[in-house]
């Protein structure tokens, strides 16, 4: 079998939990109705759909009413929907969003990140919004609004995603999720989280979520693209694929489809040794254990 062929059956029926449409305030490829069109005729089952700055809910809904695509909606809790607020969050779960995300953006701790790296071409769009956000008081204690998102998302059963919080904060959301019963747990970026990613992946119902755009050659990988695909290999291999989601990441203006990028990775893997098998878990059967049952229809 050659491996454009057993990459395109590895995706057919894959799930890429990261994806971005316009319109937004960075520059994207496309709408959500073309990427309900393209997603589908790559063979993908479905796609959540994250935006830094609005729910997308409502319009991955009529997306998918329009194409019959799962386009599944998603709120990350940055300023622009008033950061860790709990309305927001059950409009959002009332709307059908799959998918609840800390603040990623606006966190206070990305900020303080932010401001000692390098420049890029966006990094007005990065930093919209105060961007004072915590999960965590001065005592490290959660914060009351924080808790009562936990019990939204847990009562819902659907995915809590750490967002780019403070290793700490993220430590603590995950923690009070588990002990509430949710299994649903994601930490993205977790190489960023350094030595304490122990700790996080000791917390029962936690899922590394290894990006793709964040390595492709077109993407931020640029010229260290290869550097980036060994050291996700080495993530995946510590984390074990059993509790790994590929997901693309992609959507930006410039850039192959998401489907592409996917892909794209997933050869790469392959390349590296990872088993086929194991590749097809990460890529569709993960992340189906992440979703609520009902999610893809």
């Amino acid at each position: 079998m050659t491996e454009i062929r057993e990459v395109a059956e590895l995706l057919d029926g894959a799930v890429d939990c990261y994806i971005h449409a316009a319109p937004d305030l960075l520059p994207r490829r496309v709408d959500d109705l073309a990427l309900a069109t393209e997603s589908q005729a790559a063979g993908l089952a479905a796609v959540i759909h994250r935006h830094h700055y609005a729910s997308t809910a409502e319009r991955s809904q009529l997306a998918r009413d329009a194409t019959g695509f799962p386009v599944l909606g998603a709120i990350l809790l940055n300023d622009p929907v008033g950061g860790l607020n709990p309305t927001a969050v059950r409009l959002a779960l009332e709307m059908s969003a799959e998918w609840v995300s800390m603040p990623t953006l606006d966190a206070l701790a990305f900020r303080r990140a932010r401001a000692t790296a390098a420049p890029t071409a966006f990094d007005d769009r990065l930093a919209f919004g105060p961007g004072q956000l915590a999960a965590t008081d001065d005592t490290g204690a959660l914060t009351s609004a924080t808790s009562e998102i936990i019990d939204l998302v847990v009562e819902a059963g659907v995915p809590l995603n750490l967002g780019y919080l403070g290793v700490a904060e993220m430590i603590a959301v995950a923690r009070a999720a588990s002990e509430r019963g949710h299994r649903r747990l994601v930490v993205t970026n977790a190489l960023l989280v350094g030595e304490r990613l122990g700790e996080l992946l000791a917390i029962p119902g936690m899922f590394v979520e290894v990006t793709s755009y964040s390595v492709h050659p077109d993407g931020l990988g640029g010229a260290n693209a290869e550097a980036g695909v060994e050291r996700n290999v080495e993530l995946i291999r510590r984390v074990g694929p059993d509790r790994v989601v590929l997901s693309s990441d992609g959507g930006m203006a410039g850039s192959p489809p998401p489907a592409e990028i996917l892909g794209w990775a997933v050869g790469k893997y392959l390349r590296a040794g990872i088993d086929a098998a194991d590749v097809r878990a990460m890529v569709a059967d993960n992340p189906r254990r992440l979703l609520r049952a009902t999610a893809l229809g």
